[in-house]
């Protein structure tokens, strides 16, 4: 059985090995490549070359990652609700000569969002970040409860079009587009999440400043290496909360091996090996993605 990962810069990303591991555990032949239409593929040009190469040449399907996500929605033949909602979809699965994509980032932040902070308030939260992964963070904040939500982008169209999504999708529920991140902004917040590249791998840079947080808000980003990101660690210096990144690669990749290989992640043990490869792995000096 074969599966890729397609995206830009995918070099430092665990899902490859983490798939692999899993798959020797439970007894059977499972090869997961890297497909980089600008480097190891320079023939493939776009998401439908990647995703035409890997039917024909008899994968079972792709996880997506930046930046395709959004633009894989157009190649496949049905869409997983959830994936229909938000328009994303990072994981596709070739079935009978037919693409169906999925979205397994909403259910991987979901489940990382209520194992970490089941007690903590989620009513009035900000999300930094309006691409793919964003939109199924954002999603899954409103369903767990926020009825207030920020979405930061320095593209106010694309903040504005998230903005737009999520309320057509959750018509209760208060969402507002910013370009910019203002101190009344975050003082209100209940908890903020990080959905941009910003904090992986040697990047220093944080999304904002912690220290403008209230004393008890929650921090979570979605950068998964280091576990620790500049912005959790200042999150940390300031007494705040935090959820790493680790949760949802976790829960994500899980449920996305599940629908690949048909067969049930054992989650215990695919944590195991995260954190075997989280301790292998040192600073990476290009953008990473799950």
């Amino acid at each position: 059985m074969k599966a890729a990962l397609i995206g830009e810069k995918t070099s430092g990303s665990l899902t490859p090995k983490l798939h692999e591991q899993e798959a020797k555990a439970q007894g059977f032949a499972y090869r997961y490549d890297r497909i980089d239409p600008s480097k190891t593929h320079p023939e493939l040009h776009s998401v439908s070359d990647c995703l035409e190469w890997a039917e024909a040449n008899g994968f079972a399907g792709v996880n997506i990652t930046y930046p395709f996500k959004n633009d894989a929605v157009a190649y496949v033949d049905e869409l997983s609700p959830i994936a229909e909602k938000l328009a994303s979809v990072n994981t596709v699965v070739f079935c009978e000569g037919r693409r169906i994509g999925h979205n397994t980032d909403y259910g991987g932040f979901s489940k990382a969002l209520d194992e970490a902070l089941q007690n903590q308030r989620k009513t009035t939260c900000v999300l930094f970040g309006a691409g793919g992964a964003a939109s199924a963070v954002g999603l899954a904040l409103l369903d767990a409860g926020a009825q207030k939500l920020t979405v930061i982008d320095p593209q106010q169209d694309r903040a504005q079009e998230l903005s737009d999504r999520l309320s057509a999708l959750r018509p209760g529920c208060t969402i507002a587009p910013s370009r910019l991140c203002t101190d009344d902004i975050l003082v209100k917040a209940n908890g903020v999440v990080n959905a941009t590249p910003l904090g992986m791998g040697a990047d220093q840079r944080k999304a904002f400043d912690p220290a403008k947080l209230t004393l008890g808000t929650w921090v979570a980003d979605i950068v998964y290496f280091p576990l620790e990101t500049p912005l959790l660690q200042a999150s940390m210096v300031c007494g705040l909360p935090v959820v790493s990144g680790r949760g949802m690669a976790l829960n994500q990749a899980a449920e996305a091996f599940q629908l690949i290989t048909g067969r049930q992640a054992n989650v215990a043990r695919m944590s195991a090996h995260l954190s075997e490869l989280l301790d292998e792995k040192t600073p990476h000096s290009e953008t990473e993605h799950v």
